[in-house]
């Protein structure tokens, strides 16, 4: 930093002398609008740190609801795309939200011919499937429409798809 002083010597001449600081030399107590450059960060980290908190507040919230809600059922699984709970034979699902379950779908499974594994809309193998965004699980119904049921890991979509294979065997069988 270049710091310039105009002084009066003791012969009535004018002298300008020069130095050049080192930002070590400086000190922010010197500056106020340091002071206040600090504070303003300060507060946009406290904004950010509340954000936060909310945020992580409104998730404990929903899995405080998925909680009770999920009592019911002998399976069932929570993230946060859709929550799924299997009772006997039918099938439930929709979106988890702070008061439970929101938009909620069923199904028997005695509607249900097939699952197979959806992987970025097309049909997945099990065994070795892609890297994707959308992963959902595909409910094949004789009567009516299929259903999807949306998943953010793909292992988890697997395994519920092996147990709801399994059942639907099961189903066939009896």
């Amino acid at each position: 930093m270049l710091v310039m002083r105009l002084s009066n010597n003791a012969q009535g001449n004018y002298q300008l002398t020069a130095k050049i600081w080192q930002l070590s030399d400086v000190q922010f107590s010197d500056f106020r609008e340091h002071k206040m450059a600090r504070g303003l960060a300060w507060l946009v980290f406290l904004a950010i740190f509340i954000g936060l908190a909310w945020a992580g507040w409104e998730e404990f919230q929903k899995l405080q609801a998925y909680e009770r809600w999920a009592a019911d059922f002998d399976r069932a699984k929570y993230d946060i795309r859709a929550i799924l709970g299997q009772k006997g034979q039918q099938l439930t699902w929709g979106k988890p939200s702070r008061q439970g379950i929101k938009d909620p779908q069923s199904i028997l499974l005695s509607a249900v011919s097939a699952v197979q594994l959806l992987v970025n809309d097309e049909v997945a193998d099990p065994l070795n499937p892609p890297a994707g965004k959308k992963i959902e699980l595909e409910l094949l119904c004789e009567d009516q429409e299929n259903c999807k049921i949306p998943f953010t890991d793909s292992d988890i979509a697997i395994k519920w798809g092996q147990a709801l294979t399994i059942d639907l065997q099961k189903t066939a069988a009896s």
